[in-house]
């Protein structure tokens, strides 16, 4: 756990790979009133910043490129509920 996750009592809750897979979670999260955390990470280039790369975007538009994750954390007393309900949610194929 970074020092940064402890001073804001957060979690990493899970890593989505899809703007679909992240905002279906982020539904099931504001459903049950848990507060999140979305953080956008470019694959290709780790070291870019979110405010860095949001002033290339014109509107600072979700990107659907398969080469960005999306970082979910919730606080940390939440963990355990959001886990059970995001696990809870996945579909099996």
């Amino acid at each position: 756990m970074k020092i940064i996750d402890k001073i804001l009592d957060r979690k990493v809750l899970c890593i989505a790979n899809s703007l679909k897979e992240q905002g279906d979670i982020r539904f099931i999260l504001g459903s049950n009133q848990i507060r999140y955390h979305v953080k956008t990470v470019d694959k290709n280039n780790p070291a870019a910043s979110w405010r860095a790369q949001r002033a290339k975007d014109a509107f600072g538009a979700p990107r659907q490129d398969p080469s960005y994750q999306y970082v979910i954390y919730v606080r940390a007393k939440d963990y355990k509920r959001a886990r059970k309900l995001i696990v809870g949610n996945k579909k099996t194929p």
